[in-house]
Order: C-alpha cells, then sequence, then structure tokens
C-alpha cells in the first residue's frame, strides 16, 4: 500500500519523551519535542511506501524511559465508563469520559481522585455533555468543549471562569486545542460545499474567528457532521498542534501559518 500527499510535505524527525500511553489503567509515562519543519523540502509530492520496510517489534524503550502502573481510585463520585481523552500535566492526570459518567475527571500521578471539573446541568459552569478538552499550560485554564457549541473556561482547580460560543454558520465545533494565546476549531458540517474550511483559529476571550484553512476539497470533499470518536488533534501538549481530519492525505502543523508536517 502506497500513500500520497495531496499537497506535499515536510519530513522530519519525531522526538518522543514524556507521553502517556494508556491500557485502560496502565500508564507509560514518557517527555516530548518536536522539530519544527525544514519548508524547503516540501515537494510536489512524495510518495511514502507504507509496506515497505517492516519490523518483527519494536522495543518499547524506543518510546518510553520507564513505565509504572497507576492504578485510578474507583467510587461513587468517580465511576470511569470509558476513557475518550486522556492528558498528563504538572503532576495530575485528565481523564474525559464523555458518554457514561459525561465529566471530565482529575486524578493525581498516585491515582487518587482529586475532583470533577464541572458538571451537567444548564447552569453557570454546567455542560450539557462535553465532546473534548484542552488545556493551557502557560496560564492554568481548562476549555470544555460542550455539545451545545459553547466552551467553558476553568482554572485548574475547577473554578468557572465564564463561556464563549463561537459564531458559526452551518457547522459545528468537534474538536478543540489550545496553542499559544489561540485556540483551534475543528468543525464539520452537514451541507459540505466547496468553500467550506475544517480549521479555524479563534480569539480566546470572545470566541471570535480570526482565520480559517483547510478547504474541504483536502479532505475528499468531506467534512459531514458525525464523527464523535478521538480528537482530530494529534499533538496535545506544549508541541505545535498536529491536525489530520478524516480523509486528509497529509497531516498538518499549526504554526504562525498552516503548513504540510507530513
Amino acid at each position: 500500500m502506497k500513500y500520497e500527499t495531496e499537497l506535499g510535505l515536510s519530513l522530519k524527525k519525531i522526538n518522543i519523551k514524556n507521553v502517556l500511553f494508556p491500557f485502560l489503567f496502565v500508564f507509560l509515562v514518557s517527555s516530548c519535542s518536536v522539530k519544527q519543519p525544514d519548508l524547503s523540502l516540501i515537494k510536489s509530492k512524495y510518495t511514502i511506501d507504507l509496506d515497505g520496510e517492516k519490523e518483527a517489534s519494536i522495543p518499547i524503550s524506543t518510546y518510553f524511559r520507564n513505565v509504572r502502573t497507576i492504578v485510578l481510585e474507583t467510587n461513587k463520585d468517580c465511576l470511569i465508563g470509558g476513557i475518550d481523552e486522556l492528558q498528563v500535566f504538572d503532576g495530575f492526570i485528565y481523564v474525559l469520559d464523555k458518554f457514561s459518567a459525561k465529566t471530565l475527571f482529575v486524578f493525581d500521578m498516585e491515582g487518587h481522585f482529586i475532583r470533577k471539573i464541572g458538571s451537567v446541568g444548564n447552569g453557570p459552569g454546567e455542560y450539557i455533555r462535553l465532546k473534548d478538552f484542552t488545556l493551557d499550560t502557560e496560564n492554568g485554564f481548562i476549555s470544555l468543549l460542550d455539545y451545545g457549541q459553547q466552551i467553558h473556561k476553568y482554572r485548574l482547580d475547577g473554578t468557572f471562569i465564564g463561556t464563549v460560543t463561537p459564531k458559526l454558520q452551518d457547522s459545528r465545533i468537534d474538536f478543540i486545542q489550545f496553542y499559544k494565546d489561540r485556540l483551534y476549531l475543528s468543525v464539520s458540517t452537514w451541507e459540505p460545499t466547496p468553500e467550506k474550511l475544517l480549521l479555524l483559529e479563534t480569539e480566546p476571550s470572545d470566541g471570535k474567528i480570526l482565520s480559517s484553512s483547510i478547504p474541504i476539497e483536502h479532505n475528499m470533499g468531506w467534512a459531514k457532521s458525525f464523527f464523535t470518536g478521538h480528537s482530530f488533534f494529534i499533538s496535545r501538549m506544549n508541541a505545535p498542534p498536529l491536525y489530520i481530519h478524516l480523509f486528509m492525505g497529509y497531516i498538518a502543523t499549526v504554526e504562525k501559518e498552516i503548513t504540510p508536517y507530513i
């Protein structure tokens, strides 16, 4: 099987450190840094042979510095039905359960339950149903994406700050990612048209749309609103966000400009 990019690409090595990898309640912890793409390497097209070089096994030490098991506390206040998103920051584990518990849990690195962020309801700081979350690690904030297109903002201790609702036309927000004082939105629509764009850059304080990018033609013309799985943002903590939609032929990196990454 071979895979060809549509816009060309820049290849670079990814060094993985400080990455948390879950197997239910087993977490493998490590640190991540990513080199920036050399745009001079971008070609009109690059073919990747996915079946060419294969290895019988890959040592886990290639990706992780050490391994330990963290058993999360279980009681009536922190019953997890499924892990839909997991991030680790400043000694805490953030676990999003969208469908069973319908909340964002916080545990310490020993697995002790610390708190929930917000709760289900219609009042201030409450949400209808969570779809995603993102951490502002520089300023110490959490943003929760609600099913009703609202984005709720909290401090890391769970204190509610406020809610913004970005003004979108015929689109819905599926995933969010904070990076360098900007909130990026992955959007989809029930009525795909050539002018529709998949990735929006917004001002976190008021939801104002600052720029938009990645036409739906780069996703094989598909931008329908149906996907509820894991985030299209595949680099979640501190590093520049990496973004790929369902049928895109490349991964985009979000920096001062949106450019092909691989």
